[in-house]
């Protein structure tokens, strides 16, 4: 009888500790987000930039600025950041984050090739 009802608990235990495992691993992964942004950057410089300023944040998981497209993917985790604070980071750092202009004092202080449509060290 008592190693029935040992034998018992310890499945009760155990079979509570891999829920509660599961559960965990699953309510973690709902946390990270995907987004894309759309962004002003023209050249590797802004590229870098962007990636910089972005994954300074905490809850960042990961950041891939596509010059051609000049769209960020970047990886969160919602709770802890927001799609807004990303976006103020790309405009804190001189650059348009979909419909949210750069900050114009940021902008003001890029280097004059990022501030045109095009770059001029991608021709050299």
């Amino acid at each position: 009888m008592k190693k029935k009802l040992l034998v018992s608990a310890v499945m009760f235990l155990l079979t509570t500790f891999l829920f509660t495992t599961v559960a965990s691993a699953q309510e973690q992964d709902t946390t990270i987000k995907e987004a894309k942004i759309k962004t002003s950057a023209v050249c590797e410089h802004c590229k870098a930039r962007i990636e910089k300023a972005v994954n300074k944040l905490d809850g960042i998981e990961s950041t891939n600025l596509d010059t051609e497209t000049k769209e960020l993917s970047v990886k969160y985790h919602s709770d802890i950041l927001t799609l807004a604070s990303i976006k103020t980071a790309i405009n804190k750092a001189g650059y348009d984050a979909d419909d949210m202009a750069a900050d114009k004092g940021a902008f003001d202080k890029l280097p004059n090739c990022c501030k045109s449509k095009k770059c001029d060290h991608e021709n050299k």
